[in-house]
């Protein structure tokens, strides 16, 4: 089985299943072989210290698979060389591992090595980009949703994204045409349909902005129903019902978003 095992791990995706044990399959045959060629006095020392042997072993993956960093720390160190296939994502999933525990200067620094290794790796210039916005770095931000766009052009979070830094560096006609294009790609997405009507609202369109502020309501209605403690959704459903003028009902979206552990949702019940 170690031809099986090269081709699914080596060649075919090693950060899928960056690693596989096929091999163990015959450690029982190998084993049983082992112990019935040794004297039966030792059987019950061999056994024991094969057990031994094994916990350790098992212990060491447990604790590995029990944090995403920790599994992608393993993968990348035991994939040394840029040149191996999709070593790539091994950098791009410990960078969101790290963006996700807001530990961002590392995050950017394993999306630089991921985007060195292909810089035709759109993703990594989308998740670079959402960083430098959430840091408010709004140049590089743009510049990383630029690139995202050139790469992927039906990317459709890539415009809606991009349309934020735009509204917040005063560019609303661009923005405007990117809310525009990412509500073309993906009709069903409320945030797009709320961050328009923000910007209509800024340019004094009111009209177009209760439009679009109703229709994200409705949305993030629908999808409440599926999942009533979505806290985003309660929490964005909260900003379309204050811009709604319906107060009350946004306070109790803000409220339940809190219970739901959102902590920007807390801030608005102050």
């Amino acid at each position: 089985l170690y031809l099986t095992e090269l081709s699914t791990v080596r060649i075919q995706e090693p950060f899928v299943l960056y690693r596989s044990y096929l091999w163990m399959s015959g450690l029982p045959i190998v084993l049983f072989g082992f112990m019935g060629a040794a004297p039966k006095k030792f059987v019950p020392v061999l056994l024991a210290a094969c057990c031994l042997v094994l916990a350790g072993l098992a212990w060491n993956r447990l604790d590995t698979f029990s944090d995403n960093l920790k599994i992608w720390d393993d993968a990348i160190d035991k994939y040394q060389g840029d040149n191996l296939l999709y070593i790539e994502r091994g950098y791009y999933n410990r960078g969101n591992a790290y963006a996700a525990a807001g530990r961002v200067s590392e995050a950017l620094t394993d999306y630089e090595k991921a985007i060195g290794i292909d810089p035709k790796y759109a993703s990594a210039y989308f998740n670079r980009g959402n960083v430098y916005l959430k840091l408010n770095k709004l140049a590089e931000a743009l510049h990383s949703y630029n690139t995202t766009i050139e790469l992927k052009p039906n990317r459709a979070k890539a415009y809606g994204n991009r349309g934020i830094v735009l509204a917040k560096v005063g560019r609303h006609a661009e923005a405007l045409s990117d809310f525009d294009r990412a509500i073309q790609l993906d009709p069903e997405q409320a945030v797009y349909y709320l961050n328009r009507a923000n910007v209509y609202s800024v340019l004094g369109k009111h009209q177009d902005a209760l439009d679009d502020y109703a229709k994200a309501l409705s949305l993030y209605d629908e999808a409440l129903r599926m999942d009533a403690k979505d806290s985003n959704a309660l929490l964005k459903r909260g900003y379309a019902l204050n811009m709604l003028n319906r107060k009350n009902e946004a306070l109790e979206s803000f409220r339940r978003s809190c219970d739901a552990g959102n902590p920007e949702a807390c801030k608005q019940l102050h």
